[in-house]
Order: structure tokens, then sequence, then C-alpha cells
């Protein structure tokens, strides 16, 4: 009885005493797991890119499924659709990518070359970018402080 009545006592402070912890770990697994969805439009000159991007980080391994039109002049040229696999690394708000996959398709990376970033056609191709933490629903992407782009959270 004697023990009982000890743990009893003891117990709302041992609860209380792990609680930061549980709640770190939870926050750590949140920002290393995650899955985010991002609709870009890049430009320059008369060329555009239109995609819809889903990137899935899970412990340091990663995996994007991009899907998209290329156009020049307002012209369709290509359809992209890639599925990437990439390590990352996360030190603060920084985020390092290096892809582990090649884009297959050699008429699409000759013509999205100098359009796009190589982590994204080249394996061994990294991407150095900042994160900043929108709401509990988003990620804003940035380079040098100029967002590049907004990653809706999926939550399900």
């Amino acid at each position: 009885m004697k023990y009982i009545k000890s743990l009893l006592m003891f117990l709302p402070l041992i609860l209380f005493a792990i609680t930061p912890l549980l709640y770190y770990t939870h926050d750590y697994y949140k920002k290393y797991n995650y899955t985010c969805e991002s609709s870009t439009t890049l430009t320059k000159g008369n060329h555009q890119y239109m995609n819809t991007t889903t990137y899935h980080f899970s412990n340091g391994r990663g995996y994007i499924n991009t899907q998209g039109n290329f156009s020049i002049d307002g012209k369709p040229v290509a359809t992209v659709v890639k599925n990437l696999q990439f390590n990352y690394t996360i030190s603060g708000d920084n985020i390092v990518m290096v892809s582990t996959d090649k884009y297959d398709d050699l008429a699409n990376v000759l013509l999205m070359r100098g359009f796009i970033p190589d982590f994204y056609l080249y394996s061994d191709r990294g991407l150095s970018l900042h994160m900043n933490r929108i709401n509990n629903d988003a990620y804003l992407f940035t380079l040098n402080k100029t967002p590049l782009f907004y990653c809706l959270i999926d939550n399900t």
C-alpha cells in the first residue's frame, strides 16, 4: 500500500518532467517528416513551365512527384512527368537536397536545361534553400531572401 501511495505521489512529477520531451519529439518529427504540394509557373523570355510538384520528406530521404507543361510562345512543347528521389539535411531553417536520380528523357533535359535547377534534371546535384514556416499548413522556400515557392503541407 505504501508503494502505491509513493507511486501515485511521484507519477505527476514524472509526467510533468517528460511532457517537454514529448512535445520536442513531436515537433522534431513534424519538421523532418511531411508532404507538401506546390504549384509554380516559371517564365524566362518566351518560355514557360507550369507545374504541380509534391515533395515528400522522411528522415533525410525524400522524393518528388512533378507534373507540368512546357510551352514556347504559348504553344505546348512538352508534357513533363517526373519522379525524383533525393537525400536531404536540415540545419536550422536551411535545407540541402541532393538528387539521387537523373531525368531519363534527354529531349526534355535539353529543353529545360538552364531554365530549372540542375537538381531536378541530373543525379548528384544539390539545391540549398531556406525554409520559412508560414503556419501549421505551409512552408515558404526561399533562396537569398527571394521567394521560390509556397508549399502547402498535406496533413492527412
